[in-house]
């Protein structure tokens, strides 16, 4: 059954290599029950014969009706069950598929057997033997749902076993014996989901709440940089009910999709992975389930009631939700990272949500240079909704979208999920967002809770793979040059990049800061010395923190950096207080730190500079 564990708060690029070739060959195993021995312990030979395990379970099963029929040969005399050596597969795979199909598991469904489950006693009844068939080609169906990736048709089959089971006159309980006879073969959470497939995994929960999941995927084959296979889109579901979508930008790589699934009831539930092939932009790459994380948030946990009124966004597609040109999220500006934070007064309780998308085409995202040296990210990052909670009751008295570039936010009259969580819309490329409306994309991301200090920015680096998708989708584009030039305008790959957050307070509020480096022995500007709209490249001066982007010739490495900070255009005074730099590695990732400073550094007069060195 899947890991009911919380998962954890980033991706840091683990890697989905060999997996494929496992995983292939445990969908047609597809299981394994809380106390047996594992599926990795018999990985060859599920890798290289999946239908050989589906032939040993059958063979396994008929063996044991063959015994219970005439109750030959009868206790102590054990059964004589088929070798898996006979069928090429090892002793640790007969281990394994032995502990799902013995014991209480056989002697509940032919009571003629001893409690064992290795003998029989005597020849089952009508009912015993009707159980058995029952149970024998419902095991069956259920593996070969599991390696065609037609879970969906699952129940169907739980249809049949009933009516199997109850042939004898008056009934044997087939309804009852049928709902469970199976969960042994969707208790695994290692899987492949094919092009158009669905599968599903149980999971089970302690307690009632708030639920969120870290669903592990990969998607060998495609790659979010790339024109064709760009991504594959899984749509997610929750006991059959629809949850919302993930697109798998992750790529090949072992990447955790965070994702809301509501307000659970304790117990066994269901998750089902629906391969929604017209959304996404691949020809027949498979996407792997590794692993499944539940975790369930109840009343008075720390981050439940942020939660419990998140938002769910539905995003633009070329369907129900179109913008323009717009490809859709399954290809560009997919959310990747949600936060929340707080303010209170009389009893209210104010929760505001901030939403960064993999990329900007719209407003700013329009002039990437400007995006770029402005703001430090080829992201786009928004509050999109706010919802007022009383604190003495519970009860969502007000929520608010950001429906223009007014600064204030409308009056949200849309639809609650689930009665608390406000659906909203994508209806801009700059996100501006709307109450109304449906799309193909439903993202429900788990808000993590924001930083009490920091940039905006700083809410990618909560999951690291939110730069390199940025970074690949904006190479991807065209937004950048063919032959990077440090000293030109137009933005180079992201990696020829010095990435500073700073905080500051001038006595200046015209827009004046820029980003400086000093590369061996040459200085680089975040706004390449060149003015935009009357002004520098850089961000207002002011009070707060900031973040800008320096372009550095490529190849540039943190050692070659003499010093970083930033620079005022004009004459003002002011003090730096925290210094934050770093560099994005060769797959994209925000791992390489160039310095930080926190303290006191003050600079005035004309062109003032507030350098630091690592």
């Amino acid at each position: 059954m899947a890991d009911s564990q919380a998962p954890s708060s980033s991706n840091i690029k683990p890697k989905a290599t060999a997996f494929l070739f496992l995983v292939l060959g445990c969908l047609a195993l597809a299981g394994y029950s809380p106390s047996a021995a594992r599926a990795a312990e018999c990985d060859d030979a599920l890798t290289t014969q999946p239908k050989a395990v589906e032939k040993y379970v059958k063979a396994h099963w008929k063996a044991i009706l063959r015994c219970s029929k005439k109750g030959i040969p009868s206790c102590p005399e054990i059964c004589p069950l088929p070798s898996a050596s006979e069928y090429g597969l090892d002793a640790a795979c007969e281990t394994f598929i032995d502990a799902q199909i013995s014991g209480d598991y056989v002697s509940a469904i032919i009571d003629s057997w001893d409690g064992s489950g290795s003998c029989v006693l005597s020849a089952a009844d009508a009912c015993g033997l009707a159980r058995g068939k029952a149970a024998s080609k419902t095991n069956d169906k259920a593996l070969k749902r599991r390696r065609k990736s037609k879970g969906d048709k699952y129940p169907k089959d739980l249809a049949v076993c009933a009516k199997k089971a109850d042939k004898p006159a008056g009934g044997c309980g087939g309804v009852a014996m049928c709902a469970d006879i199976s969960n042994w073969v969707f208790d695994v959470d290692a899987l492949v989901l094919s092009k158009g497939g669905y599968q599903q995994v149980r999971f089970e929960t302690a307690a009632e709440g708030q639920a969120t999941a870290a669903i592990t995927m990969a998607a060998p084959g495609t790659d979010w940089g790339s024109i064709g296979d760009t991504a594959i889109v899984v749509e997610y579901d929750v006991d059959g009910a629809s949850q919302g979508t993930a697109v798998l930008y992750g790529g090949g790589d072992s990447t955790a999709y965070r994702v809301q699934l509501g307000a659970l009831s304790a117990g066994v539930h269901t998750l089902g992975l629906r391969y929604r092939k017209k959304l996404g932009s691949v020809k027949k790459a498979p996407a792997l389930l590794e692993s499944l994380a539940i975790d369930v948030l109840s009343l008075g946990d720390p981050g439940y009631d942020a939660l419990r009124v998140a938002p769910v966004l539905l995003g633009i597609d070329t369907n129900l939700n179109p913008y323009s040109l717009h490809p859709g999220n399954g290809l560009s500006d997919v959310p990747v990272v949600m936060t929340w934070d707080a303010s209170s007064s009389g009893g209210v309780t104010s929760y505001y949500y901030v939403m960064a998308w993999s990329n900007e085409d719209g407003g700013t995202g329009l002039f990437p240079e400007v995006l770029i040296s402005q703001w430090g990210r080829p992201h786009d990052i928004e509050t999109i909704v706010r919802v007022d909670v009383d604190d003495a009751t519970g009860d969502v008295l007000a929520v608010y979208h950001r429906y223009d570039e007014s600064g204030s936010m409308a009056t949200f009259t849309g639809t609650m999920r689930g009665g608390t969580h406000p659906v909203v819309r994508t209806r801009t490329a700059n996100g501006l967002i709307a109450d109304d409306g449906d799309s193909d994309f439903v993202f429900g991301l788990v808000p993590f809770e924001r930083e009490a200090t920091g940039s905006r920015e700083r809410m990618l680096l909560l999951e690291p793979i939110s730069w390199m998708i940025g970074a690949k989708e904006f190479t991807r584009e065209f937004k950048t040059e063919l032959n990077p030039n440090a000293t030109a305008a137009k933005p180079s790959n992201l990696r020829n990049y010095l990435w500073v957050e700073y905080n500051v307070d001038t006595d200046v509020g015209t827009q004046s800061i820029r980003g400086r480096a000093v590369v061996d022995g040459v200085v680089y500007l975040s706004d390449h010395g060149q003015l935009s709209g009357g002004g520098a490249l850089g961000l207002l001066s002011g009070e707060g923190y900031s973040q800008v982007g320096i372009e550095v010739p490529e190849g540039t490495t943190p050692a070659q950096v003499s010093s970083v900070g930033i620079q005022g255009v004009g004459t003002m005074s002011g003090t730096l207080f925290d210094l934050h730099v770093f560099m994005l590695d060769n797959d994209y990732y925000p791992t390489q730190e160039v310095l930080t400073f926190s303290g006191s550094l003050a600079a005035s007069g004309a062109y003032p500079s507030w350098m630091v060195s690592p």
